[in-house]
């Protein structure tokens, strides 16, 4: 695992070992590796960066993980606990990573309009592209990586698709709302979904890039975060009281279209149907840090949880599919979690916490938490919070 206190957030998701990352000015940045195969889990030797990180997303292989610094691009490699500085211009926040880890999706906003832009970064051919989009909010990769969706606070939906040979123009979907967010895509590919005010939550076919005419009935239409169990149809929706599990069942596309029959532009999307389950964690509005789901849970009761990070609230939220929520208290003088990760299984959660300043482990299954103490510190030497913190999915 690892951890690391810099003031910044990874709202996407953080797969699954555990590692985290702090910088201040005057101190020296790194990242920590924690080893949570020992009891009580070990603090390993840390591992220098080269600025101030501010985001940190792994693949989903747990190979590589990229983070985005005041340095600009590094990668880290798992395996070897080695660092490496890959694009010195390439410089904002990682809004994504492909499943094998070969392509990095980062966002810089600071600019003004006009000048802001997204570099999408190959790692094979260690080179990048930047697009100029304003305003962007998040992106996702499909489950190939052929394609990438990047969302915008314009109410745009980019298209890009970062495979080799890659066509980084991006392709524009028309203004389909006034604010897209959140976006992440089905396991078994055919739809990606984002949060569009005003209609909740919003979808894409892959095949043809077309929003499609209804999406799944969500408790509220102010959602916050979008997630997808990378190996179940779920999509997990958040908004400011709870999560949406939809279950979503994608049919044969000979359902709706006999054979003998022709793919084309406008045929080509598979149909689909929801069911959603609304849970209420009961502490009434919330603004969320971060949404967790299961990098191998697949859902129903077998255990695996869904986890919300909710700001400025010492609990950890949480949901099964197919159960109900629960409300787990973080102890030891927390006043909330920052960033966190579960292990594979979505039974473990590790956690950044503010206030006690600690790397927290919490079993989901009976709420017992372990504690992992840390050194990072800020200039004037008082402790700082791990804030940014990711579990290896392997």
């Amino acid at each position: 695992r690892w951890a690391s206190p810099w003031s910044g957030r990874c709202r996407h998701r953080s797969p699954p070992r555990l590692r985290s990352a702090r910088i201040f000015s005057g101190t020296t940045p790194n990242i920590i590796p924690i080893d949570t195969s020992k009891t009580p889990p070990a603090v390993g030797t840390a591992i220098t960066l080269p600025g101030v990180p501010n985001s940190f997303i792994a693949d989903a292989v747990g190979d590589i993980a990229y983070l985005g610094t005041d340095a600009g691009l590094v990668t880290l490699d798992m395996n070897g606990n080695t660092t490496t500085l890959v694009g010195a211009n390439i410089k904002g926040v990682v809004l994504a990573v492909s499943r094998n880890g070969d392509s990095a999706i980062v966002a810089n906003n600071q600019p003004p309009a006009g000048q802001q832009h997204v570099s999408v970064f190959n790692r094979p051919s260690l080179t990048f592209q930047d697009l100029f989009i304003d305003g962007t909010v998040s992106a996702t990769y499909d489950a190939d990586g052929f394609k990438a969706y990047i969302t915008a606070n314009t109410g745009k939906v980019y298209v890009v698709s970062p495979a080799n040979p890659p066509n980084l123009t991006p392709l524009t979907l028309p203004a389909i709302g006034t604010s897209s967010g959140s976006i992440a895509s089905l396991a078994s590919d055919p739809f990606v979904f984002f949060a569009n005010n005003p209609d909740g939550l919003d979808v894409i076919a892959t095949c043809n890039d077309q929003k499609q005419a209804a999406g799944p009935t969500t408790n509220t239409s102010t959602i916050q975060l979008v997630g997808a169990v990378p190996n179940s149809n779920l999509i997990v929706a958040v908004d400011n009281s709870g999560v949406d599990i939809e279950t979503v069942t994608v049919n044969s596309i000979l359902s709706a279209h006999p054979a003998p029959f022709t793919f084309n532009g406008t045929s080509c999307a598979p149909p689909v149907s929801y069911s959603n389950q609304f849970v209420d964690f009961g502490i009434g509005a919330f603004t969320a840090h971060q949404l967790l789901v299961p990098s191998n849970g697949t859902g129903g009761t077998n255990g695996s949880h869904i986890v919300v990070l909710p700001a400025g609230n010492p609990n950890v939220l949480v949901a099964v599919p197919g159960s109900g929520g629960a409300v787990i208290p973080l102890g030891g003088g927390a006043t909330e979690a920052f960033s966190g990760g579960l292990t594979p299984d979505g039974n473990s959660l590790w956690v950044g916490v503010g206030g006690s300043n600690t790397v927290d482990q919490i079993n989901l299954t009976n709420s017992a938490i372990v504690t992992v103490a840390t050194t990072f510190k800020k200039t004037d030497g008082t402790p700082a919070t791990p804030d940014l913190v990711v579990v290896k999915p392997k």
